[in-house]
């Protein structure tokens, strides 16, 4: 379990608004969460923040699946989770 706030000071990044909107929601959802933002305004970082905070990092079972629409989305994607350097 990582802590968001440890993370964006590591990047040297604030959260914007639509940011710490879909990381409360996702963090205290009981089911699935919906982003609607448009292109560029951080929406894989909105997701994948809350996502490594609930992921236990000493368990090397599957616990999130990520579905995207495409490779290059799903290449991105990879790439944030990567920079986030989480663990």
């Amino acid at each position: 379990m990582q802590d968001i706030d440890l993370i964006t000071r590591k990047l040297g990044i604030s959260l914007n608004a639509m940011q710490n909107e879909a990381k409360e929601a996702i963090l205290h959802a009981t089911g699935d969460v919906v982003i609607l933002s448009p292109t560029g305004s951080g929406k894989t970082l909105a997701y994948l923040l809350p996502l490594v905070r609930l992921l236990d990092d000493s368990s090397d079972d599957l616990q999130a699946v990520v579905v995207v629409p495409g490779r290059e989305l799903a290449m991105q994607s990879a790439s944030v989770l990567k920079n986030l350097a989480s663990g």
